[in-house]
């Protein structure tokens, strides 16, 4: 859920927080660089045990799960490293040569050192791909 609220002074702020519940605010409040406040402060503040604190609480483990996961699947992602074979190369240069475009063909293997798509190394798949399937 997202709230848009409009204030013309640092007392419609504060009137806003006391009003609604501080707990569920956990943003840092800032008015023209000056500092408000945040309404996670103040409950972290409080003494009094309340169902808001108890919901922060909750909400603080949630948030903190959700990016442990999020973080999680960046690194899966990242370690997987797609392997690109030269039967896709292949393929790619085949296109290129049925779309007339065997010079372009001819000098993208001479970029990469090579005098046919055979001899191209294999860590420069993914660049010469990513460029043949640009000619496209």
């Amino acid at each position: 859920m997202k709230i848009i609220a409009e204030f013309n002074s640092t007392n419609e702020v504060l009137d806003f927080i006391n009003a609604f519940g501080a707990g569920v605010v956990t943003s840092q409040i800032t008015i023209d660089g000056a500092k408000v406040g945040t309404a996670l402060e103040d409950i972290k503040e409080s003494k009094k045990s309340s169902p808001i604190k108890e919901e922060v609480k909750t909400v603080e483990k949630e948030e903190t799960q959700k990016v442990e996961k999020s973080n999680d699947v960046t690194e899966d992602k990242e370690s997987e490293v797609v392997k690109i074979t030269k039967e896709q190369i292949r393929e790619v240069f085949s296109k290129l040569i049925k779309a007339g475009k065997q010079k372009e063909a001819k000098e993208l293997t001479a970029k990469y050192g090579a005098s046919k798509v055979g001899e191209v190394k294999e860590e420069d798949y993914a660049a010469i791909l990513k460029d043949a399937e640009e000619l496209l």
